[in-house]
């Protein structure tokens, strides 16, 4: 059986959060470079995890503090043709001039439900508060948000 992937999406102002997520996008961008050898794509993977996991662990935080976390499924996200809004739909982070941004560059290619979402958070964010969009095994997510 394979386990359905989920999107959560999180609407806070949680600064240690933000760097979290850099540190890890930093890694992640870092991971595709080709002018790096194995040994070092090794070890920036095994850094990416490890950031992907304090994120995590912040997630957490901030739902036990009452944030909150929406989830949809990662299907919605796969409808899009592969490339780069596709990637930052799964796991990025956005304030308020990028979701619009996003949705008024990206809007035809976005299913419906999803552009209903993000016109919605668009609309909620205030003017330190940002979206993050993190990609994870349903399992691992419920027991992330069920402490």
């Amino acid at each position: 059986m394979n386990e359905q992937m989920i999107i959560l999406v999180i609407k806070s102002k949680d600064m240690e959060l933000k760097k979290r997520y850099g540190k890890f996008r930093e890694y992640a961008t870092l991971s595709v470079s080709r002018e790096i050898s194995f040994q070092e794509r090794v070890d920036i993977l095994e850094s990416m995890g490890d950031c992907a996991e304090k994120v995590q662990q912040q997630i957490a935080a901030l739902s036990e503090e009452g944030v909150s976390v929406e989830r949809i499924e990662d299907s919605v996200i796969n409808r899009l043709p592969a490339g780069e809004v596709r990637a930052k739909l799964s796991n990025g982070l956005f304030n308020k001039a990028d979701l619009l941004d996003l949705l008024q560059h990206q809007r035809d290619q976005l299913p419906e439900e999803f552009t209903d979402l993000c016109c919605s958070l668009a609309d909620q964010l205030g003017q330190d508060e940002y979206i993050l969009f993190w990609n994870m095994g349903e399992l691992e997510a419920h027991a992330l948000l069920s402490h």
